[in-house]
């Protein structure tokens, strides 16, 4: 009974081994994914934030130059004027005439879906948009299967756990059993010794 009891002991510490290493690599591998999935996300708010910006400076640069038509309540709106200077404290300034003769208006319509400018940020900005979204579901979806695995895991590990705490008990009390079993065999033994010495 006692080495049936150590060789289950010995299959429990075996499997409590394993559950550990498990959990380590469990640990480790959701802390690579969450590593990654915490830069995608990162980056890709980066590149819409980078993306958003110049959007609004070539939309500004475009409605500015009329190649793309203001809202009307934008051209409501009062442009800062430049400081009052007496006359004789500058020159007068004369614009070239590359401002007045050609004024810049662009090659192609810049919202133009496949080829505009300001339409393939948007479109990459969106795409980045997707990423993020990608990344920020993966994360949730990692972190809840680990959470189960960890649970499952961590509950095996404490049966085992428990397990052996019963098995060194079981084997603890044969043992004292056997040694019981010894010393009243041992006692048994010299009480007969005495009386076959005293018979003879």
């Amino acid at each position: 009974k006692i080495q049936v009891a150590s060789d289950s002991k010995a299959e429990s510490e075996t499997s409590l081994q394993e559950a550990n290493s498990d959990i380590a690599s469990i640990t480790a591998s959701r802390k690579a994914d969450r590593e990654e999935n915490l830069f995608q996300i990162s980056e890709s708010h980066s590149a819409q934030e980078s993306m958003t910006n110049a959007i609004n400076i070539l939309t500004k640069f475009y409605k500015d130059s009329g190649m793309i038509e203001k809202a009307s309540w934008e051209n409501l709106l009062q442009k800062r004027s430049d400081p009052i200077v007496a006359p004789s404290a500058r020159p007068p300034l004369e614009e070239p005439a590359t401002w007045t003769v050609h004024p810049y208006t662009g090659v192609l319509d810049p919202t133009h879906e496949g080829h505009g400018v300001i339409a393939v940020l948007e479109s990459l900005n969106a795409q980045f948009m997707e990423m993020e979204a990608k990344y920020k579901q993966a994360e949730e979806t990692n972190q809840v299967e680990f959470d189960a695995q960890l649970t499952v895991l961590t509950t095996l590990k404490s049966d085992l756990v428990q397990e052996i705490k019963n098995f060194v008990a079981e084997i603890e009390r044969l043992q004292g059993q056997v040694n019981e079993a010894e010393a009243e065999h041992q006692r048994k033994s010299e009480e007969l010794e005495s009386i076959e010495h005293y018979l003879l």
